[in-house]
């Protein structure tokens, strides 16, 4: 015969309810009941910005248009062929940039140490991607000074001779890659050009920036940065005299640092146009009551350019290593 028992449980507002018990087990404890304010909030995701999200895809989307006859043209081809296919139709910026920063970089080849050999009759096999950027530059460098010199032992091909000639020098990346040197050079020189569209983007960016703002409202600058993208980054710019690959070193933007190499770029620049007027200052010489001093002459050329020309760069030397310029 079971017996029933009864439990009271205290309401919340103090009102009591009996609730029964079969058998003879003993109640067990009740879980006490939290009541949250409406100032805690949900766990779960954040909101988005819709309208930023669909923004930054239809930029990226447009980029990604951009080198899709490019993708089409070279899907599947070997690194040595994209080079020759670029270097014989020569597109603009805007096109070989968004090709080149989909291509495909495989990144895993940075954990593992690259192993020279040398094969003169390798077959090499098609190689649809890159290597990272330093992992290039170390191998290269690896095998010009190394391997050349003698100092490092190297894996001899079938006929167990090694030669100077490094035609026939295979890299190999354990369970990645086999490449040839031509391979790696290729892979080289389209991280250059990707580098150089990059340039040539910085480059517009400082005409639409500082250069605009500056010049009047009916100047054309638009047609200058078209003409930049459109442009082939290793063909000299119409007005300018130089190739997009220089860009860092001919547009000086501001707040920037420049060396021996910039400053000999605009003095060649300048001079290329006729429209400078060039002062070279001597050391100045030493007075025992006012110190370092400039001569005369030499002050009367400052002037002079001063009063003849809107703007005057002065180069100014900074512990023989650093430039900067005085406008």
């Amino acid at each position: 015969m079971s017996t029933t028992m009864k439990m009271t449980i205290n309401m919340e507002k103090g009102g009591t309810e009996t609730l029964p018990l079969k058998g003879g087990s003993v109640p067990v404890a009740l879980v006490p009941t939290i009541r949250l304010s409406g100032k805690v909030r949900r766990a779960g995701w954040p909101n988005l910005n819709r309208v930023q999200v669909k923004e930054k895809s239809r930029v990226a989307h447009k980029e990604y248009n951009q080198g899709m006859r490019l993708r089409v043209l070279l899907r599947g081809s070997d690194v040595c062929d994209v080079v020759t296919t670029l270097r014989e139709i020569r597109p603009g910026v805007s096109e070989v940039g968004s090709y080149l920063a989909t291509h495909e970089v495989k990144t895993s080849a940075s954990k593992r140490a690259p192993k020279w050999s040398i094969e003169d009759n390798f077959v090499p096999s098609r190689v649809r991607f890159r290597l990272p950027e330093e992992v290039i530059s170390n191998a290269l460098n690896f095998l010009k000074t190394e391997i050349r010199d003698g100092d490092t032992e190297i894996e001899l091909g079938s006929d167990r001779e090694r030669t100077d000639d490094t035609n026939g020098s295979v890299v190999t990346f354990e369970r990645l890659s086999q490449s040839t040197r031509e391979q790696l050079e290729a892979m080289q020189w389209l991280w250059n050009l990707q580098s150089a569209c990059r340039e040539a983007v910085l480059c517009c960016t400082w005409l639409t920036r500082s250069v605009k703002e500056v010049e009047d409202d009916t100047s054309p600058a638009h047609v200058a940065f078209l003409q930049i993208l459109e442009c082939w980054p290793y063909a000299a710019l119409k007005g300018f005299g130089f190739d997009l690959s220089y860009a860092a070193i001919f547009c000086l933007r501001d707040s920037q640092w420049v060396n021996h190499t910039v400053m000999r770029a605009v003095a060649v620049s300048l001079s290329r146009f006729k429209n400078n007027q060039t002062v070279m200052l001597p050391p100045p010489t030493s007075d025992g009551q006012r110190g370092d001093i400039l001569q005369e002459k030499a002050i009367r050329s400052i002037a002079r350019a001063v009063a003849s020309r809107p703007f005057v760069l002065m180069p100014v030397n900074l512990g023989g290593v650093r430039w900067a310029g005085l406008p």
